[in-house]
């Protein structure tokens, strides 16, 4: 989550004892908010203090802005603003009470504290006058000058002990209905020091999605949060011993679990990553993932597959901790109109970097010389380098069944026939010369 900055927190501290030094104008006359000589943000006296000015006669709120600017009559106070800043122009919405005032390019020139107390001092002059309520600064340029706010009022300056609470808005992940892909859904959270975000999010997962929003939940039943805690950018959650007794009996969802932790934690700028406890002591696997190590965001966990941009769902095949099985993958891949869904499986799978204990099993320099789909039979030639793969028996055994795995997510492919340089030949181990058919002993055990 990208942090908003908040609105003028030294403007808050500056404001400490206001209330306490401004003084009601009697009718006829302006309140003036001005800086006091020697005020600090270090000092506990005010920096602000009020001088009470006589205006003419109906005059307009033009011309009452355009004498404040001028700067104080005491010579003890001293003027927010820089020398020379004009009205360019405004205007009032009677309806809304909302005066947009646009301000000569000498106001644009403040910044950080300096137009923290600019923006403090206009705007509770201006909103002394009743027909005003909310307050929008531009300079002449069209920039908006408010620190990040929409509208500027009375109460958005306050004294320390009163400053308003600063919520932010992230994203929370849960799976969808297949259980392939998390979902985002927009959460807000009251930002305090004595809260943390991450317990708040953790908290949010474990109640589950909004009603109605066709996601599903993905912590397990029964599943509390015992401790957090945040550690160098790692972020370490212990659950109770439910998160385990209770897991996912599906690698998919298992995925789901795991990621729609850590990319809704990894939301938050202040964690790059994820380490998870059962009851105090450290989680080494799930029921097919590894866990041993903290685990980073993993963006192509996320969902929906965009069908309107010609987006299409497939499974790629990847190794795991375990040198047996393969790991699925959903994986959503951008059609093309001039090559197959299987070209772009395997060009994708080619190319593909993922993360956290998965590893590709192409070998560099692999390139696609051919593909073709007849009948349900998928024909792929590669280039020599498939046929160096480095391991053994076993490396070899997963590159080959990765890859045919992943054409035979397609629904219209049953089978892969691969050949190497145009031949049947070309690896050390595999036997090429017949069509090869995914079989259940490759993945898993469900």
């Amino acid at each position: 989550m990208k942090r908003a900055l908040t609105l003028a927190l030294a403007c808050l501290l500056a404001l400490l004892c206001l209330a306490c030094t401004a003084q009601p104008a009697q009718e006829g006359n302006a309140l003036f908010y001005y800086l006091t000589p020697y005020g600090e943000l270090e000092q506990l006296e005010p920096l602000f203090q009020t001088e009470i000015r006589q205006l003419p006669p109906n005059a307009s709120l033009e011309k009452q802005i355009q004498t404040y600017l001028y700067g104080p009559l005491d010579q003890s106070l001293r003027s927010p603003f820089p020398n020379g800043v004009e009205v360019v122009s405004l205007s009032l919405d009677e309806n809304t009470h909302i005066l947009r005032l646009t301000l000569s390019q000498e106001y644009a020139a403040l910044s950080g504290l300096q137009l923290s107390l600019a923006n403090a001092c206009l705007t509770w002059t201006l909103t002394e006058n009743p027909a005003v309520g909310q307050v929008r600064i531009y300079s002449e340029s069209g920039e908006e000058v408010m620190n990040g706010a929409r509208y500027l009022t009375r109460d958005q300056f306050l004294t320390e002990a009163e400053a308003p609470e600063q919520e932010f808005s992230f994203w929370l992940y849960f799976a969808d209905e297949n259980q392939r892909y998390l979902i985002p859904e927009v959460r807000h959270i009251v930002d305090t020091e004595s809260d943390s975000a991450g317990v708040y999010i953790l908290h949010q997962l474990l109640e589950g999605p909004a009603p109605g929003s066709g996601t599903q939940k993905t912590m397990p039943q029964g599943t509390r949060l015992l401790g957090f805690q945040v550690e160098n950018g790692v972020a370490q959650v212990d659950f109770s011993s439910e998160f385990v007794e209770n897991k996912p009996e599906t690698e998919l969802g298992e995925r789901m679990t795991i990621y729609s932790v850590v990319d809704s934690l990894t939301e938050l700028d202040s964690i790059d990553s994820v380490t998870f406890l059962v009851e105090g002591k450290k989680l080494e696997y799930y029921r097919y993932m590894r866990l041993s190590r903290p685990l980073v965001r993993d963006e192509s966990a996320i969902g929906p597959v965009q069908t309107g941009i010609n987006e299409f769902d497939a499974t790629l095949y990847y190794q795991s901790w375990s040198s047996e099985f393969l790991a699925a993958v959903p994986t959503r891949i951008r059609r093309d109109d001039t090559v197959s869904m299987a070209e772009r499986i395997v060009r994708t799978l080619i190319e593909s970097k993922p993360v956290n204990d998965l590893h590709n099993l192409m070998p560099a320099g692999t390139e696609l010389r051919s593909i073709d789909t007849i009948e349900g039979v998928c024909y792929v030639d590669l280039s020599a380098e498939f046929g160096q793969i480095a391991g053994g028996y076993g490396m070899e055994r997963l590159a080959v069944n990765a890859l045919i795995a992943s054409l035979c997510s397609i629904d219209s492919i049953h089978s892969v026939v691969l050949s190497i340089e145009g031949g049947a030949g070309g690896m050390r181990y595999y036997d090429l010369s017949y069509p090869i058919r995914p079989l259940s002993s490759w993945f898993f055990p469900s």
